[in-house]
């Protein structure tokens, strides 16, 4: 299992994948304000191995931090 920490536009992040074959399992908590906000996890398949894979992991979260931050109230 590997872990991952950011920030991204006044938000933090934290996530833990497992890379499985084909396949990479995703589990990430999103915080503002020091308080967790939103939990996912997501399967993203054939994901280019290393740093790459990293950036399209990190890439998948800024998304979901812009369409969550767009639609939900916060402090």
């Amino acid at each position: 299992m590997r872990e991952l920490t950011g920030e991204y536009n006044g938000f933090q992040y934290d996530m833990s994948f497992i890379p499985d074959g084909e396949k990479t399992i995703c589990v990430f908590a999103i915080a503002y304000g020091g308080e967790i906000v939103d939990l996912r996890s997501e399967i993203f398949h054939q994901l280019p191995a290393g740093v790459e894979g990293e950036l399209a992991i990190r890439q998948a979260i800024q998304d979901h931090i812009d369409r969550w931050a767009g639609s939900a109230p916060h402090p």
